[in-house]
This record gives structure tokens, sequence and C-alpha cells, in this order.
């Protein structure tokens, strides 16, 4: 039997995890168009793109999905941040919306975390 060494395994996993990234990004893309659709509607009729409740709702939600609960305060800051970004593109329609999710990661650079 032919052992893997660390790197192997390690490697197993990553590619693992870039599998499971690509399949966030594209839940990801569908629930922004999903949060852009609701913002048209709401600037039509001249309604608020903050709404408490549905935040609150959708914590608990997060919460209740979590089926382990150390990773629960993981969600939860991952849901914030999602929460946060379909508020942006709620407004990134609206003829006089600066987006400042464009100008929070512009002085990233990348290289620093390689």
């Amino acid at each position: 039997m032919e052992q893997r060494t660390a790197e192997e395994r390690i490697g197993e996993l990553r590619a693992e995890i870039d599998r499971i990234d690509a399949e966030l990004v594209a839940l990801f893309e569908r629930r922004m168009d999903t949060a852009r659709a609701i913002g048209c509607i709401k600037r039509e009729n001249n309604m608020g793109i903050k709404n408490e409740y549905r935040e609150m709702e959708v914590k608990a939600n997060c919460r209740a999905n979590c089926k382990n609960n150390s990773y629960l305060t993981y969600a939860e800051s991952m849901m914030k941040c999602i929460m946060g970004a379909c508020r942006g593109i709620q407004n990134a329609d609206a003829p006089e919306y600066d987006d400042p999710w464009k100008y929070k990661y512009l002085e990233l650079d990348p290289s620093k975390f390689l």
C-alpha cells in the first residue's frame, strides 16, 4: 500500500476546496442577481433598501441551517458580509449611487497574500 505524503494529501484537499469555491461563487452570483432584482422593485416602489426584520430572519436561518455549532460564528460572519454586498448591489442601478464596495479592495495588493 502506497503512503501519500502530507503535501499530496494537502494538494487533494485544496483541489476539493477549489471545487467548493467554484460552487460558492456560482451561488453567490445567483444571490446577488436575486438581490439586485429585489432592489429594482424596492426603488420602483420607493421602499428603503435596508430591512432590519429581514436581516434578522436571514441570521436566524443561518443559525438554523448551520449543523456544526463550532462553525456558527463563522457562518454568521459570512452571512453578514453577504448581506452587506447584497445591500450594495440593491443600490447599484440607482443613477446617483457610487458603490463603496468597488473602492474597498482597490488598495489590496494580492501578491501580499501569496
